[in-house]
């Protein structure tokens, strides 16, 4: 698309605020790259205007939004329905139409999961995993490792009464098996049937000792907090470096900075490490597939992402 016309579609990101959102730089270069007359453009909606904002998306025709803090669970009032995997966590990113009917996504979870596949060309089944961070995105990546048949599931949080209210979200289940409803992303799995649940535990972020022995015995690491996140670059990992080992996956999902803290210690330490663009590629890769019906062209998605971040 080279310019603007009156056949041109719209997408967009609300949220307050919006201006540090890389959303349109990748969402733009792909819709670009499939040759779509489409346009993905920010806008800040203030709390008390979310209602009217929802209004006007039907009323002018969008296709869909994706939706940031603070908006992800109250969005949910404004829509028709909601897909299983979003009506459990509670929370939507992504908009779009089913028919006639305006539905919520969350496509943190199933990002999430193509990510890992795409990095590590595993799913995280059997797995023992340590999540830092009790907010939406531990929550999204939590549910998600537990519907994937993750072993044991422990939540590390500086407040613990968070912590332990996550893991007895996760300790309830989903009410009912979370069958897929079209369209949704490639990314998210079949529910797993039948298998034990997982062991769940939750500790502070304070009792070093009980959280490193956690890490030293788990498969992946999940930074899932704004730990480290500019402007506040920390120079310290949030868990002792010496837990970090060979074997270990260190997923960081912060990305600006690229390299934090605790990527760096890991990967001093041999560890795997995963940065927080991965998921930030792949859960806005979910939104394209969403309201395109297309395979989102990951690469060049990539390449914006990468070169938007050395800009900023």
């Amino acid at each position: 698309m080279s310019f603007i016309t009156g056949k041109t579609r719209v997408l967009g990101v609300i949220g307050d605020p919006i201006e540090h959102t890389l959303s349109p730089v990748m969402q733009n270069a792909a819709l670009q790259s499939c040759g779509l007359d489409w346009v993905y453009l920010p806008f800040r909606v203030e709390p008390a205007a979310l209602g009217a904002a929802m209004a006007g998306l039907r009323a002018l025709g969008l296709v869909g939004i994706n939706v940031t803090i603070p908006h992800k669970e109250r969005v949910a009032e404004f829509l028709d329905e909601l897909d299983p995997l979003a009506g459990w966590l509670g929370a939507v990113n992504t908009v779009g139409w089913a028919g006639e009917r305006l539905r919520g996504w969350n496509t943190d979870g199933p990002g999430f999961l193509s990510s890992l596949r795409e990095e590590i060309g595993q799913v995280p089944r059997g797995w023992r995993v340590v999540i830092l961070g009790a907010g939406g995105a531990a929550r999204a990546i939590a549910g998600q490792l537990l519907l994937s048949g993750a072993s044991a599931i422990t939540v590390v949080n500086r407040t613990l009464s968070r912590a332990e209210a996550l893991v007895e979200w996760l300790a309830r289940g989903p009410r009912a098996p979370l069958l897929p409803v079209a369209p949704v992303g490639a990314g998210m799995d079949q529910p797993v049937q039948g298998t034990n649940s997982p062991h769940l535990a939750a500790l502070s972020l304070d009792d070093v000792p009980r959280v490193a022995g956690a890490v030293e015995a788990a498969d992946l690491l999940v930074q899932a907090s704004s730990y480290g996140m500019h402007p506040r670059e920390e120079s310290e990992p949030p868990v002792p470096a010496a837990a970090l080992r060979p074997g270990l996956i260190v997923y960081d999902i912060v990305y600006r900075p690229e390299k934090t803290a605790l990527l760096a210690a890991a990967r001093e330490r041999g560890a795997r490490v995963i940065g927080g663009t991965s998921l930030l590629l792949h859960q806005g890769a979910e939104s394209f597939r969403i309201w395109t019906g297309m395979e989102p062209p990951l690469n060049v998605m990539r390449r914006a992402l990468r070169a938007a971040l050395k800009e900023s």
